[in-house]
């Protein structure tokens, strides 16, 4: 089972490549397809001198990503000692010699692509000698997301002085001089001098403040969600398909 696709394994040209053990033995160099159904088969291993000057494959099957390479199915001494692939073009024959190293199944009939006669490229380009394919490829557009910096809010608090005013109601004192006739017999009053005090009282305001706690005023932040349309613009490849007998007929 295939867990690698082409497009995925052409990206990775360069990563690592790891054994069943997780042991590093090099790096992709190369990536070979099936023509029939574009599929990656084999992956070519270098490591420097590692392998010599071999041209060491290994099969993508059950192979999967780790890390930040690829991770085989098989342990390193089994893929050092793989058949030497003699040429940059090997052949089905070869291809066979392989499958059967590698212990995996392998027919001309399953096989019809003869997968061996061509190398994946940068461009995804194959062909055979009676079949040419190419892969039509396009940007997908991708959104992401980053949080950046809205600004900050500050909250302080400071204090001012603005003039008020209040009524108040005072009581105050005041002499009254009231006079009224006596019903004296004649003879019977002294004269003699006499004094009366009395003490008269006034209220005057008086003025005091208190500190009287009002409302409390919090800071908090609230998440807000916004539809927001990405527009830009995306690259696509197309295939125009040119026939000489009809440019003959034109």
């Amino acid at each position: 089972m295939r867990t690698l696709t082409l497009q995925k394994l052409d990206s990775m040209r360069g990563k690592p490549v790891f054994d069943a053990r997780g042991e590093r033995i090099g790096q992709i160099e190369e990536i070979f397809v099936d023509t029939a159904t574009r599929e990656a088969e084999w992956i070519e291993v270098g490591a420097g001198g590692f392998f010599g000057k071999k041209h060491v494959l290994v099969p993508v099957e059950e192979a999967r990503e780790d890390r930040d390479g690829v991770k085989v199915a098989f342990d390193k001494d089994r893929v050092k000692n793989a058949p030497e692939l003699d040429t940059d073009q090997p052949t089905q024959q070869a291809e066979a010699e392989l499958y059967r190293y590698y212990g995996l199944g392998f027919s001309h009939e399953e096989s019809p692509s003869q997968l061996p006669d061509e190398r994946a490229t940068a461009q995804n380009e194959a062909g055979t000698a009676d079949r040419q394919s190419v892969t039509r490829s396009e940007e997908e557009l991708r959104v992401g997301k980053r949080e950046v910096s809205a600004g900050h809010v500050r909250l302080r608090k400071y204090v001012v002085t603005e003039p008020v005013s209040a009524e108040v109601e005072l009581r105050s004192e005041r002499l009254v001089i009231e006079t009224e006739p006596v019903a004296q017999a004649p003879g019977t009053a002294d004269i003699s001098d006499a004094e009366l005090d009395m003490e008269l009282r006034r209220e005057e305001p008086v003025v005091q403040k208190d500190t009287v706690a009002k409302e409390q005023i919090t800071a908090r932040v609230e998440t807000e969600t916004e539809r927001r349309q990405i527009s830009d613009e995306v690259r696509k490849e197309k295939v125009d398909v040119e026939d000489d007998e009809a440019r003959r007929q034109d």
